[in-house]
């Protein structure tokens, strides 16, 4: 979506609840200042999905092969593939890349892990996986994968865990940004903000279906 509203216009301020990385999306040169048009909230650092690692192996005993469900054609992904591969080796995890560039591309990726005989599933924060997050869902369920998400929602949804922004807190800080851009402010007085609350969410029916105390 911002990458669409960024080739539409460079002089309508825009204000995004829920963003990447935006200096690796080219939507600014600075964090602290935006160059462009663009303002928002980030769904924080890289080093989140190597969290989100660590947490699984936490979770799941003898864990040892996991697939990585990601979006090559996303330009954040090669910055976050490194984190979550160099937090692979330090907990002595093997890594099983799992690409996906549209939704039918889903059932061959999980074809592969099945293949490939992983333990578990980590998901990437990529607006299509995000989209189609309750086919993921279906797939790791029919195959008893636990699988390590993003959102919440998705953890209501049926999914078994996940860990990241409570993205409900971006929306009134959204509103105070536009307010002020309203009031006269430029977009380059409105830093780019980082998440200052993360929720973990278990599934403890899903967990119970799939063998995990």
């Amino acid at each position: 979506m911002a990458i669409a509203l960024a080739a539409a216009t460079r002089d309508i301020p825009i204000v995004m609840a829920v963003i990447g990385d935006p200096i690796a999306s080219g939507l600014s040169n600075s964090i602290s200042r935006p160059s462009r048009n663009f303002t928002g909230f980030t769904t924080s650092s890289i080093s989140l999905v190597a969290k989100r690692l660590e947490l699984l192996h936490e979770l799941v005993p003898g864990l040892g092969k996991v697939g990585y469900l990601w979006v090559p054609v996303n330009p954040l992904m090669k910055q976050r593939g490194e984190q979550v591969r160099m937090a692979a080796d330090a907990l002595g995890i093997k890594l099983v890349s799992l690409p996906v560039t549209s939704s039918a591309d889903i059932d061959a990726a999980f074809t592969l892990a099945e293949k490939e005989q992983v333990t578990a599933v980590i998901i990437e924060t990529d607006e299509l996986l995000v989209r189609f997050s309750g086919t993921i869902i279906d797939e790791c369920s029919v195959r008893n994968l636990p699988g390590m998400h993003a959102w919440s929602f998705e953890v209501r949804n049926g999914a078994l865990i996940s860990y990241g922004p409570a993205t409900v807190e971006n929306y009134p800080r959204t509103a105070i940004y536009v307010d002020r851009i309203l009031k006269g402010a430029k977009i380059a007085e409105l830093p780019f903000e980082e998440p200052t609350q993360f929720k973990l969410a278990i599934n403890l029916h899903t967990a119970r279906s799939i063998g995990i105390a």
